[in-house]
């Protein structure tokens, strides 16, 4: 029997074969650039494959090491080739200096010194583009930058892959982790005496950058815009006659809902422009909670768009409420030609309304309630023959409003908008009340600002800034521009071109969201086919990562500036969150009963509001839940509204055969015109008349509940390998939701649903 050969002299079984090697062969390839050539000068900006650094100048850890490490005559001297393998024993083993065939790594005899800095990136995985294995024959691989992380190392391991190494980081984390950590579910309006609690903007957003953006960050504004704003913005006064045309109030029924304790729900009737208390449905219930009061307003259709309008530390709060247009016209003839997706759509004239609600004054940093003894009123109607609005988003930035201007004019500030007509425009809001209506009609004829890229559309919009504005595409493309520049040129109305326009989509963008206010650089996209990518906008071809593919492409995406990451939903019906260092995880949050419609979030708390089809509104704090995987998050359910036809109004008819036809083109019955005195009764009608109108219910008082997120608790939807989901009556679903952005009612939360319902309530905790 043949000697056993010792350990060392053993060859390298195939299966031990370095799976780097690849990545060390262009390491090997990149390190053997001389010095009097750059990288920039070598590679573009297409070329970020994996590379080393190439500097002329001198590294402070290389003349600590010449000061520790003996010279040559102390080692007794080998020449030139000592000095390189000396690098190799800091670099490695002596195995991986043999090098060889047999090891599976390539030798590193021969690599300059700055090869060191770059040794420890072979610990780390290598990727595709698209997050995959890299596969046989690539040229170009990628690198995360840290490594495979899934549910092992402990907390301080998790938090440095999560939140980063930067003190500034970790410390903003620690202190919003002590204010609100604890909370379950619903924000509380006053802080505790231990600083816990409370309203407050996040700590990744300190005060001095807020200060700093009020001062500073609007002085194009008052050099720049205002002017030109007031030159290239044509405005006109809309008679009363004339502004009631454009709402739907005149065409809408009389909406009745419910609500109340079991077995003693009340009824009310709503008039079209018209609002209630429901604080009596619950005065005769001694378990409700106290003081529960909303205001519910029917807006006479669909609600498409919702927000409230920030930088409004007043008295008075507006929501900007967009409706479906078309919803009482007769369906126009399909156009099989031209897909309406990716082209721009007829255009038409549109509104917007804007609604003012009061609330009681409060000391400064606590929440205010709402004055429930002024009821709410139809402000100001914005209209313009731009075609249905396909987005609006106010400037979050925070800035000094005069909010009663000299001329006495009501400064909302600024607006972007997407319409039919795939153009994306910016209005400079500000109204001056009309002394003889109580509603005030503003025409827009002309934008100071508007833009569109060649051969597509605009689909969707973020602000990135003050100045700067990105907007999503039908091509897959987004773009930026800078509005000072772009309002600084002549001719203003000329298309401008953005500074900024990079594909990074496959197709149609669904949404895009800024992560905005601690990282604006970085852009999240949503498209149809189902992938989420992050892109940095100062690099976007080598900065970016993709997030799991959700097999049903929904719209919902935002940003949680507090925990750094990025909500949006799936298929199951989960809400998942990607955090900014973790972009290509998913981390479950929440599973709801629906598809959801829209999630918002809030800059002065964490909590987060989910509306879904089935007319559910969850709120819940991902904080924990993020932080600690193992931890169940707890869920609340605001309330659930539940439409119904009328009696006698069927959703199918039966032809004479006997056979089932689903109908979805019937309209609700015309409804009588209410008299005043009853527009707004709770008083039990005549039940004939009840049942053959349609109807809503609501429901609340559910209890706080934890998420359930294991596998069994998934919603049996496949069979076959087919995905199923119940399908709900377009007016039974809560369509959007939004919180409060300013500080004085950061509790404040508004649904909008798909029955023309808007409900507000201040859902905050004592």
């Amino acid at each position: 029997m043949p000697p056993r050969r010792p350990v060392r002299e053993r060859k390298a079984n195939n299966y031990a074969a370095n799976q780097f090697a690849d990545l060390d062969a262009i390491l090997g390839e990149v390190a053997d650039i001389s010095d009097g050539v750059s990288i920039e000068e070598e590679y573009d900006d297409e070329d970020f494959a994996v590379t080393a650094i190439a500097e002329e100048e001198a590294d402070p850890d290389d003349e600590v090491l010449s000061e520790v490490a003996p010279t040559d005559e102390e080692e007794g001297g080998e020449g030139e080739a000592d000095e390189q393998l000396g690098d190799i024993s800091i670099a490695g083993s002596e195995d991986e200096a043999e090098g060889g065939a047999g090891t599976g790594r390539p030798s590193r005899v021969g690599r300059p010194e700055r090869q060191r800095e770059v040794k420890d990136i072979g610990k780390l995985p290598i990727f595709d583009e698209r997050g995959s294995r890299p596969l046989t024959g690539r040229d170009y691989q990628y690198t995360r930058g840290i490594p495979e992380v899934h549910h092992m190392g402990g907390k301080e391991t998790r938090l440095l892959y999560s939140i980063g190494p930067g003190t500034e980081d970790v410390i903003a984390h620690i202190k919003d982790r002590d204010i609100w950590d604890l909370e379950p579910a619903l924000p509380t309006r006053q802080p505790q005496t231990d600083g816990t609690n409370g309203l407050s903007y996040s700590h990744f957003y300190p005060e001095e950058k807020r200060k700093k953006e009020v001062e500073e960050g609007w002085k194009w504004f008052d050099a720049v815009g205002c002017q030109a704003f007031s030159e290239h913005q044509s405005i006109v006064k809309l008679s009363p006659d004339e502004g009631e045309k454009l709402l739907p109030f005149s065409r809408a029924p009389e909406m009745a809902f419910i609500e109340g304790p079991i077995g003693e729900q009340k009824l009310f009737h709503l008039a079209p422009n018209s609002s209630v208390n429901i604080k009596e449905a619950w005065s005769t219930d001694p378990k409700a909670r106290r003081g529960t009061e909303a205001w519910v307003i029917n807006c006479g259709a669909e609600i498409t768009s919702l927000q409230w309008i920030p930088n409004q530390p007043g008295l008075s709060q507006y929501l900007c409420v967009v409706v479906n247009p078309k919803e009482y016209d007769e369906p126009e003839e399909r156009d099989y030609e031209n897909s309406l997706g990716f082209v721009p759509n007829k255009a038409f004239r549109t509104c917007a309304q804007i609604w003012e609600f009061k609330r009681l004054p409060c000391p400064e940093g606590q929440g205010s309630r709402p004055d429930y003894t002024h009821p709410p009123v139809l402000r100001f109607v914005l209209s313009w023959d731009w075609g249905e609005v396909r987005w609006i988003k106010w400037c979050p930035v925070p800035r000094k409003l005069d909010t009663e201007l000299q001329d006495g004019a009501i400064h909302l500030g600024l607006m972007g908008g997407v319409w039919a007509d795939g153009k994306l425009r910016v209005l400079e809001v500000a109204i001056t009340p009309d002394l003889t209506s109580p509603i005030t009609y503003q025409h827009y004829s002309a934008a100071a600002f508007e833009a569109r890229p060649p051969n597509t559309i605009i689909t969707c919009l973020t602000w990135i800034s003050p100045t700067q504005i990105g907007a999503g595409t039908a091509i897959g493309t987004v773009g930026i521009w800078d509005l000072e520049r772009a309002l600084a040129a002549k001719p203003t109305t000329a298309n401008p071109i953005p500074w900024f326009y990079h594909t990074v989509q496959t197709s149609f963008i669904l949404n895009i969201s800024a992560s905005y206010p601690s990282r604006p650089t970085f852009l999240t996209t949503l498209g149809i086919d189902g992938h989420t990518r992050l892109t940095n906008i100062l690099h976007p071809t080598c900065d970016s990562a993709y997030a799991p593919r959700v097999r049903v492409a929904q719209r919902p995406l935002a940003w949680h500036d507090v925990c750094q990451c990025s909500l949006s939903t799936e298929e199951n019906f989960d809400l998942r969150a990607h955090l900014l260092r973790l972009f290509w995880r998913t981390g479950m949050l929440a599973r709801f009963g629906g598809l959801a419609t829209d999630i918002a979030v809030s800059p002065v708390h964490p909590f987060v509001l989910a509306s879904t089809v089935d007319g559910t509104v969850f709120a819940m704090n991902p904080m924990r839940r993020i932080r600690e995987h193992k931890t169940r998050s707890w869920q609340q359910m605001w309330f659930s509204a539940e439409w119904r036809r009328g009696v006698g109004e069927l959703a199918y008819e039966a032809d004479a055969d006997g056979d089932v036809e689903m109908r979805d083109d019937a309209d609700d019955p015309p409804a009588a015109e209410p008299s005043p005195a009853t527009a707004n009764s709770h008083n039990q009608p005549d039940p004939a008349s009840t049942h053959g109108a349609p109807l809503v219910r609501f429901m609340l008082g559910y209890k706080l509940q934890k998420s359930i997120l294991d596998q069994d608790s998934r919603p049996n939807n496949t069979k076959e390998g087919v995905l199923f989901t119940t399908v709900h009556e377009p007016k039974t679903a809560v369509t959007q939701v939004d919180w409060n952005p300013n500080l004085c009612c950061g509790t404040w939360a508004a649904a909008g649903m798909g029955s023309g319902l808007l409900r507000v309530e201040d859902i905050g905790l004592d």
